[in-house]
């Protein structure tokens, strides 16, 4: 066989083992055996999980280890949007009720140094117990900035109005986070995701169009 043809089927062998560059999600609490053969084919980068996916602490571990068995790597990005109050996919029986990031920011405006303890001890507890479950991502949004105009989708969600306030309360959630999930023994450095969208414009982008 020529070497080019034989570089070709090389190549070709190498692409069809390179992960996809994506997040999947699951059906349900257990994976079905069409969605193992499927992530087994595919190698996502990770999963998001959902209320659907968590029924109990037990149960959700083994799901996320299933998970992580499929792919033979701990280094699997499992992600959640646990963010407390409103935005919780675990919750109670369960699990425990966190408070709304909005508390932190009343807090804050009273006492800014006990509000930032505060902030940091609770994404500390919460990363915690996301930690046990297998999960190593949280898409928490610490950097809501709330607005006159911005859309009451974000309400109890958003931190403050003042941005060094939000700022302040937003590092605090990532130092508390980064305790519960250190880089040097996680399976993944802990993680949060802001929406600038929510904030910067008036209309929530999961609704319509957002506009400047």
């Amino acid at each position: 066989m020529d070497p080019p043809v034989l570089a070709a089927e090389a190549l070709s062998s190498h692409l069809s083992h390179i992960m996809t560059p994506a997040i999947f999600g699951c059906s349900g609490p257990e994976l079905t055996a069409d969605e193992r053969a499927f992530f087994l084919e595919v190698d996502p980068a990770g999963y998001i999980l959902f209320k659907r996916n968590c029924e109990n602490p037990e149960q959700l571990r083994r799901l996320t280890d299933s998970l992580r068995e499929i792919h033979g790597r701990n280094r699997l990005l499992v992600s959640i949007d646990q963010e407390g109050g409103r935005v919780a996919r675990l919750g109670p029986p369960e699990w425990r009720k966190w408070p709304a990031p909005a508390r932190f920011g009343e807090l804050y405006e009273k006492a800014p140094a006990s509000g930032i303890e505060a902030m940091r001890l609770n994404s500390e507890a919460m990363a915690t117990e996301l930690a046990a479950a297998g999960i190593t991502v949280d898409f928490h949004a610490p950097c809501d900035v709330a607005r006159p105009e911005t859309d009451d989708v974000i309400g109890g969600r958003a931190l403050g109005a003042e941005p060094m306030q939000v700022a302040a309360l937003g590092r605090a959630i990532l130092d508390g986070m980064a305790a519960a999930w250190p880089a040097a023994s996680s399976t993944c450095p802990a993680t949060a995701a802001r929406r600038p969208t929510a904030t910067s414009t008036c209309r929530w982008s999961m609704r319509r169009m957002p506009i400047s």
